[in-house]
């Protein structure tokens, strides 16, 4: 009895001792291998936090790309714009300037009406030479039947080649001149007084006043 009692002790005595030291040896190996845990899950942790600001930054560029292309393309289109904007508006004074120079023509065809009592049949009569109406868009001037005068002209500064028509209207002494073109629909923009007729309505507009 004595014998199996001490064999009993002597087994629960090494278990006890086993456990002590099992124990012993994983707090060893806890406190030996927390700093490589700690140090591999900074590791970790730094490569996701430098992989996340990676993708940030790449996300970023390309934002900012994108947003420069789109800077670039919105500041070509307006220099577009304005210099289309700018070349129309060169145009239409160039367009002003040439048919305020035919003013001359209107005069002498009026002072040849009062004079004469009718349209002179040729300008020449008038001291209207037609060739010397030139400008940057006008090619000459050419005189009609009924005092009428039509500004020929050619193309140019991104306006197509045209006429632009004046023709008068004598109330007695006092006479006024009605402008038309079939070439320049918007024409009314740089004359007011003068209007668009397309080809067929063109043809109703006749000189009256031409006298005996």
């Amino acid at each position: 009895m004595k014998s199996l009692l001490m064999q009993f002790a002597i087994t629960f005595v090494a278990i006890v001792a086993a456990l002590v030291a099992y124990d012993a040896w994983h707090s060893w190996r806890e406190q030996v291998q927390r700093p490589a845990l700690v140090e591999q899950a900074k590791r970790e942790a730094n490569a996701i936090v430098s992989e996340s600001t990676a993708q940030a930054l790449e996300q970023g560029r390309r934002q900012a790309a994108e947003i420069a292309q789109q800077s670039r393309k919105a500041i070509e289109e307006n220099n577009a714009r304005s210099e289309a904007f700018a070349a129309q508006q060169q145009a239409r004074a160039i367009l002003a300037g040439d048919i305020g120079a035919t003013a001359g023509v209107r005069v002498a065809l009026v002072e040849c009406y009062q004079t004469e009592g009718r349209w002179p049949d040729d300008p020449a009569r008038c001291g209207i030479d037609p060739s010397a109406y030139k400008g940057h868009l006008l090619d000459r001037v050419r005189v009609e039947a009924g005092g009428r005068y039509v500004a020929v002209l050619h193309a140019g500064y991104g306006l197509p080649a045209g006429e632009i028509r004046f023709t008068p209207t004598a109330t007695g002494a006092v006479v006024q001149w009605n402008c038309s073109t079939p070439s320049y629909p918007e024409i009314e923009r740089v004359l007011p007084t003068c209007r668009y007729e397309p080809r067929a309505a063109a043809t109703v507009a006749t000189p009256t006043g031409t006298g005996s």
